[in-house]
């Protein structure tokens, strides 16, 4: 090689070497490449997820406590009003479970104390764990009078009082109202349905009962 040939090809390697980009100045590196097959199933195993059981059964969990949550009750007001009822006698004596009333007054419709249905005739009323209900027979429905010191949801603090609230059903109607601090529900379950009107008790009827209820036990 001739020593002229040889300068030329010095000469285009130093200029290749000088236009080559430092190392510096390179594009960045690429992505992280995420898991896959197999390798995504260990990465998921090692962080598992809540299943869909879990969390139905947190939430049940929560519910419970809330509904375990009790009303506070205004016993000496019912007290009073009890003391005030003239020639009512207290259910406490057939009411008691265990020796224990209920744990809210007892309002039931006037007409008299109820007594413990023991042949499937006549009104009939049931303690419960939370109140108690009470059966009454009338002529085109029977009245389901049930309390509860259950708290459902959420609600003020303390004792209340809440007008009764009609709301028609299926079946007939319903009244809901709040007395003393307790929550009271009186259903109407129809024998037939007139079929002009679509239910068998009206608003102003089934209030009427609402409005006729009386202490008749408390602690």
């Amino acid at each position: 090689m001739s020593l002229k040939t040889l300068c030329l090809v010095s000469g285009i390697a130093l200029t290749i070497c000088a236009c080559s980009p430092a190392a510096d100045d390179g594009p960045p590196p690429p992505p992280p490449l995420e898991a896959s097959g197999q390798a995504k199933l260990d990465l998921e195993a090692s962080d598992p997820k809540p299943s869909e059981q879990e969390i139905t059964s947190a939430q049940a969990e929560s519910d419970n406590a809330a509904g375990e949550r009790t009303a506070n009750i205004d016993w000496a007001s019912a007290r009073r009003d009890m003391a005030s009822q003239s020639g009512a006698e207290p259910l406490v004596s057939i009411a008691s479970a265990g020796g224990t009333p209920p744990p809210v007054p007892i309002l039931l419709p006037t007409g008299g104390p109820v007594s413990v249905a023991t042949n499937g005739g006549g009104p009939r009323f049931k303690q419960t764990s939370d109140g108690y209900y009470a059966v009454y027979k009338y002529d085109n429905y029977d009245v389901i009078v049930n309390g509860t010191n259950e708290i459902i949801g959420t609600r003020p603090e303390g004792a209340r009082e809440e007008a009764p609230k009609f709301t028609g059903t299926a079946a007939g109607a319903q009244v809901a109202l709040s007395r003393y601090g307790a929550d009271y529900l009186i259903e109407f379950e129809c024998y037939t349905i007139n079929p002009q009107t679509g239910t068998c008790i009206e608003a102003e009827e089934a209030l009427g009962v609402a409005e006729s209820l009386v202490i008749r036990g408390t602690r």
